[in-house]
């Protein structure tokens, strides 16, 4: 049954492939901050979330990285200036579920910032933008990607993963 009472957080397809694919000791990195944020403070050792929107900061009990946007229109992305100094070393995951709308997409030039060997997923890649995105920053690490159903939040919406090896973990 499709869940609308928050049709902003992650997908129930999301959780049930994270509590299957990631052991609980994980510490995940989430760009993109709400709901979803307990739920994988509930499930993880460590969150760290990087939020954009002060109102989505200390919801839950991750390590909050405050990261507002910067550009114009649809190149707008959370200031690398406020991401370079903070954004921990150590993390074993990558969830990629922010910033909101077509600015998620601008993730693939900023990716430089992030760690490049930790499986990576990448949430609505139902969106042509944002699943080209995924796939270039895949193709980058020569990695596979597996996209996913979620149709939990509605008919053709998907998420996708790029584990770090051939075999989803």
């Amino acid at each position: 049954m499709m869940d609308l009472t928050n049709p902003w957080m992650l997908p129930d397809e999301v959780f049930a492939w994270l509590e299957t694919n990631l052991n609980p000791d994980s510490t995940v990195l989430e760009l993109g901050s709400g709901q979803g944020t307990q739920r994988l403070c509930a499930m993880y050792r460590h969150v760290y979330s990087v939020e954009h929107d002060a109102a989505y900061l200390y919801t839950a009990q991750a390590d909050y990285i405050y990261a507002p946007l910067d550009g114009i229109e649809d190149a707008r992305w959370y200031n690398p200036r406020s991401l370079e100094d903070k954004l921990p070393k150590d993390y074993s995951f990558l969830l990629i579920d922010g910033p909101p709308g077509p600015t998620r997409a601008n993730v693939a030039a900023w990716f430089h910032l992030f760690r490049d060997d930790v499986p990576i997923l990448y949430d609505d890649t139902d969106r042509e933008a944002d699943r080209m995105a995924a796939e270039a920053i895949a193709s980058a690490l020569n990695r596979p990607i597996e996209h996913i159903a979620a149709p939990s939040r509605g008919e053709g919406k998907m998420f996708s993963v790029i584990p770090l090896s051939p075999h989803i973990q």
